[in-house]
């Protein structure tokens, strides 16, 4: 377990390096338009973190892979498409790497620091996706700030997923597989049956566990959802 855990005040404390195509990332974290890969100082140690910044927007999307660790993304390098697109929507967009996806506390703590981060940068509102463990860990950070403002959670698993209760009405999607052989789809019906509303459930016939089989569905699935709750000047709630 991470030595961090939940009840030791996680969060984002500064940069330590972080550049990309040569570009060197401000240390005293100005904002500034175009893409970086940096590591932010938590108390447990570095967590990495990929990010395009939108100035002028307070809105962003957060994007979690799963154990499998790195910056893995379900389908076909959705997330690396999503990095690219998601900016033209006037959204921020953020990857995150687990310091040790094993570790669900230690994810969490990881999450809960780049949301430390994005709301340095000034973002008041994040929609966070999450595959497989990532989707229990975009669930926990939810439940501990109110900047996530909705959750999407794809081939989710049901260990660390009892606070879908303390959603407090903000969106939740949720989205698997129907042949999945890791995580049965079952888990995620059962998710949505203790959600609250405004909730929805997509169950895609064929897809496996990283929705490869799916891939253009959850792309076009992710965006709808995105522009219905995450568009500029809509505000909290």
């Amino acid at each position: 377990m991470s030595q961090t855990g939940i009840g030791a005040e996680p969060g984002f404390e500064g940069f330590v390096e972080g550049t990309a195509e040569g570009i060197a990332w401000p240390r005293g974290g100005r904002r500034r338009g175009g893409g970086r890969e940096l590591a932010l100082r938590t108390p447990g140690g570095r967590v990495r973190v990929r990010y395009v910044d939108v100035p002028d927007s307070d809105a962003a999307v957060v994007l979690l892979g799963g154990i499998g660790g790195g910056f893995d993304s379900p389908g076909a390098d959705l997330y690396g498409r999503l990095m690219h697109e998601l900016p033209r929507r006037r959204l921020g967009v953020a990857r995150v790497r687990f310091r040790d996806p094993a570790d669900l506390d230690g994810s969490t703590d990881d999450m809960l620091a780049a949301l430390g981060f994005l709301e340095q940068l000034g973002i008041a509102r994040a929609a966070v996706a999450g595959h497989s463990l990532g989707a229990a860990v975009a669930l926990r950070a939810a439940a501990r700030s109110r900047t996530v403002a909705a959750v999407a959670m794809l081939s989710a698993q049901t260990f660390g997923t009892e606070d879908v209760a303390r959603l407090h009405g903000r969106p939740l999607l949720v989205v698997h597989g129907t042949h999945d052989a890791v995580l049965p789809a079952a888990g995620s019906v059962d998710l949505w049956d203790r959600a609250a509303e405004p909730r929805e459930l997509h169950l895609l016939a064929g897809a496996g566990h990283a929705l490869a089989e799916a891939d253009g569905a959850v792309h076009d699935l992710l965006l709808r959802w995105l522009d219905r709750w995450m568009s500029p000047g809509r505000g909290p709630g």
